[in-house]
């Protein structure tokens, strides 16, 4: 078995639905709200905490198959290491294509991402959040078909059997 790891810095993440909730207040103007009410601020950052929680706990949930650890890796002593990042363990066969493993981190993000911005927009915009929701499914379907990527068996042919 193979264990792969992946690190997500929540400052990272926090910029990033930042910038995608000031895109879509910039885009759409909402009739009674203001756009500047839609974008998750950095000064959210205990709200951000708890919509992240909530998207690292249903990520956990769905690659409960493979999930072995989650926090900080017991290995790191690395001072560069803090509370501001989420680590996941994946455990995999001997088979898994790790080829897949950076597309895998990227739909993790993705996912992580996708289903913030879900859960931030269902209070200021309910039919942009199911949207986002749709993102966070596609995204979770594809990190589990890529999981299911394994290297093809090589045969060796057998010539000039007696």
């Amino acid at each position: 078995m193979k264990q792969h790891s992946f690190f997500f810095k929540l400052e990272d993440i926090h910029e990033k639905v930042y910038e995608r909730t000031s895109l879509i207040a910039r885009s759409r103007k909402v009739e009674g709200i203001l756009p500047d009410e839609m974008i998750l601020h950095r000064q959210h950052d205990t709200i951000f905490k708890e919509l992240f929680a909530q998207a690292a706990s249903d990520i956990l949930d769905a690659l409960s198959g493979y999930a072995r650890s989650t926090g900080r890796p017991q290995n790191v002593e690395d001072e560069s290491y803090d509370n501001g990042s989420w680590f996941v363990a994946l455990q995999m066969p001997d088979s898994f294509n790790t080829e897949q493993a950076p597309a895998v981190n990227t739909e993790i993000k993705n996912a992580l991402i996708n289903h913030i911005l879900s859960k931030w927009l269902m209070m200021a915009k309910p039919d942009e959040a199911l949207i986002y929701g749709e993102y966070y499914d596609k995204n979770i379907t594809n990190i589990l078909f890529k999981l299911s990527a394994r290297t093809k068996v090589v045969r060796t042919p057998f010539y000039n059997l007696p």
